[in-house]
């Protein structure tokens, strides 16, 4: 399991004034283990459930919530950079997904930019499956400039000098001779051409999964950054840059979005395999919700009537998976206007669909309107809870 360590006075200087022998004995109370400790700093292993709990902000705000100084979901504020990153279609069949987030005004004083690499390198571990399905990038931004493009590109062009080194290598280079490369070359060996993401002067910022370019390289000094998450998994992507955002944001860190815009070619290809696009199979554009509430209702029903005795709440935002989620009952911050729609719905979808015993509903709550997620008919592990509850 993933294993962060920090000082007792980073969770001070981050609101959690607590002394040592109360953190030890509260800090198992929150899905970890304690692995060693001094007088001056703990190392935790961190279930690989909780990614959000890989940073000591991510600790601080979890102790947060456990010590009821703040409660309720979340709240980040986040600008539009009016930055693009474009793009470019054959990327598409080697690693499709992206994600782009400006920072400004970081602090890597100190330990901190050792914790941010040790984070990093967890969410690879933990999210990231050891870069197979997602591969993270923090860049120093004030050394290039949008718009940003990720391309593939022949194994012989585009050189750049890789992180730790101080000559060009092409791709193909790194691959057999720096020491990333040939750790991770599998990730890449079944294709012709190689990702890699450039600025509008094509300078390089990174060839993902593998390595960040020299250019562009973190240090104490550097307050502005570019976080790039590539990866296989579009939803893992999103999560990754959106916990990293989070980590940030506590500390003081501004959060701008950059546009990701696929290329004309990408989208008219889309649209020709979609040639047969008919009321029965129609094009879904999704969307994501934000800062969303997860609850979910169990019911019972004879397959004309349904009962539902209750609805719980999750503790984790909605995107961590059902399984993975504590939950309460009776809920504490769903209104009863929305309780009694949950109830309805889950009638409703139950005596709809004739359901002839136990079935599950989970929901998200956004911005007050209740969206059904999915109906499950047969019995969940909620049921024992209701059963003893209600």
């Amino acid at each position: 399991m993933p294993v962060i360590t920090f000082k007792y006075q980073d969770l001070k200087d981050l609101g959690i004034d607590m002394e040592k022998d109360e953190l030890i004995d509260t800090l198992p109370m929150m899905a970890s283990d304690i692995e060693d400790f001094d007088d001056e700093e703990i190392k935790v292993e961190f279930f690989p459930n909780r990614p959000d709990n890989l940073s000591v902000e991510g600790v601080a705000r979890s102790f947060k919530g456990f010590l009821n100084q703040e409660t309720g979901l979340p709240k980040y504020e986040v600008e539009e950079s009016g930055e693009k990153v474009i793009v470019d279609s054959e990327v598409a069949k080697i690693r499709p997904y992206i994600a782009f987030a400006k920072i400004e005004g970081v602090d890597f004083s100190g330990d901190k930019l050792k914790y941010v690499m040790d984070f990093q390198e967890n969410l690879h571990w933990v999210i990231g499956r050891d870069r197979k399905k997602v591969a993270i990038g923090i860049h120093n931004a004030d050394v290039v400039e949008a718009p940003y493009n990720y391309i593939a590109t022949a194994k012989d062009e585009n050189s750049f000098v890789p992180l730790e080194k101080d000559a060009p290598m092409t791709p193909e280079e790194i691959l057999t001779e720096h020491d990333k490369g040939v750790a991770y070359a599998h990730l890449l060996e079944d294709f012709d051409k190689y990702p890699l993401i450039l600025d509008k002067d094509n300078q390089i910022l990174s060839m993902p999964p593998i390595i960040n370019g020299e250019l562009t390289k973190i240090n104490e000094n550097v307050e502005n950054i570019i976080v790039d998450v590539t990866g296989m998994d579009e939803r893992a992507v999103n999560q990754t840059l959106n916990i990293i955002c989070s980590s940030f944001a506590e500390v003081g860190g501004k959060i701008k979005s950059m546009e990701v815009v696929y290329d004309e070619e990408s989208m008219v290809g889309y649209m020709k395999a979609a040639v047969g696009v008919t009321p029965d199979r129609p094009i879904l554009i999704d969307r994501f919700l934000n800062h969303a509430m997860e609850c979910e209702a169990d019911a019972i029903s004879d397959g004309t009537h349904a009962f539902v005795p209750a609805v719980m709440e999750h503790i984790e935002l909605a995107g961590v998976h059902s399984g993975d989620s504590a939950c309460i009952l009776p809920s504490v911050h769903i209104s009863e206007k929305n309780v009694e729609t949950i109830k309805e719905y889950t009638r409703k979808i139950a005596e709809e669909m004739h359901v002839k015993g136990l079935m599950n509903m989970q929901y998200a709550i956004e911005n007050d309107k209740v969206y059904v997620l999915e109906a499950n008919p047969r019995a969940s592990r909620t049921v024992p809870l209701v059963s003893k509850v209600c």
